[in-house]
């Protein structure tokens, strides 16, 4: 079973190290609101901050839902 704190630590370390990707996102997609199960633009947005952050994007899911997953 993998260390809990040890986990948290490394999303937090994550977080911080693309801290402004992250922000940047957050700002675009807030200036750019679309409609629910159409947010086609918002989807490209995370699929390119994933790919950016070195992760290997999953989409489309569940619609317009993308992940991606680390480790």
């Amino acid at each position: 079973m993998p260390d809990t704190d040890a986990l948290k630590d490394r999303a937090c370390n994550a977080i911080e190290e693309h801290r402004e990707a992250i922000i940047s996102l957050a700002k675009s997609i807030e200036d750019e609101p679309e409609l629910g199960f159409k947010e086609t633009e918002t989807t490209r947005k995370v699929v390119e901050t994933f790919e950016g952050m070195g992760l290997d994007a999953e989409d489309p899911l569940a619609v317009t839902g993308a992940r991606a997953r680390i480790g």
